[in-house]
């Protein structure tokens, strides 16, 4: 029998699926410093921003692969930061490539415990590659839909976005769950449309106004909120 509460369940990529709650910016901050590389703490965030608008503008990130994308975006980061020679940027790609891996395939088992028995999405302001990099590390098959907002032309926090979701799947809001690490993007206008929501807090503690209907570690957890394990 079917113990779990939900219809169907949405998953954030970006953050969640692929960090389990730490941000992006704090990720190549730790990878950059694992490397002994020295810039201004406060140059950081506006150095990713900036790699972020260049990423999400240019066409030709639709047809990279996670390595590639991941190279690419280290490469303009660290480019500002004054570190641009290319080995330094195929090493810090390829130690987040790792890493990404890494949380992909442990993450991936929570998908494949659903598989068959809801409906699963994965909804993400992406760049229009998100199926590639999900057919390669081995997820697309693990989900019923694929939500990348530029092809869908919606992006988180737009409402239209998760009722574009929910049709696809099928699925009323009181039966979906949002999974996400985004409080004001994945949990706030979901929560609005009546979904139940399930914040990857990560492991480290964050303020917010906000009070989720779950809040986890880990994307691993999830089951937990029905009494499985994985």
């Amino acid at each position: 029998m079917n113990s779990l509460r939900w219809a169907a369940v949405l998953f954030d990529f970006g953050g969640t699926l692929d960090g389990d709650g730490i941000h992006w910016s704090r990720r190549f901050d730790s990878t950059f410093r694992s490397m002994e590389l020295s810039y201004a703490p406060e140059a950081l965030d506006d150095v990713f921003r900036a790699s972020e608008r260049v990423v999400n503008s240019d066409p030709a990130v639709k047809a990279m692969n996670l390595p590639a994308v991941i190279r690419y975006q280290c490469a303009l980061m660290l480019r500002d930061l004054g570190h641009p020679t290319e080995a330094v940027a195929d090493e810090a790609g390829r130690r987040l490539t790792l890493e990404t891996r890494d949380y992909l395939a442990r993450n991936s088992a929570v998908l494949r415990l659903l598989k068959g028995r809801v409906k699963t999405g994965i909804l993400s302001n992406f760049t229009g590659n998100l199926e590639i990099i999900l057919r390669e590390e081995g997820l697309l098959a693990l989900v019923d839909s694929v939500f990348d907002s530029a092809v869908v032309g919606l992006r988180k926090p737009d409402p239209a976005f998760f009722r574009h979701a929910l049709a696809t799947l099928g699925a009323a809001p009181g039966e979906t769950a949002m999974v996400g690490d985004s409080v004001d993007m994945d949990l706030r206008p979901a929560g609005a449309l009546g979904l139940s929501t399930v914040w990857i807090q990560g492991v480290i503690p964050r303020a917010t106004d906000f009070r989720p209907d779950h809040t986890l570690e880990s994307v691993r957890e999830f089951p937990s909120l029905w009494g499985e394990t994985i």
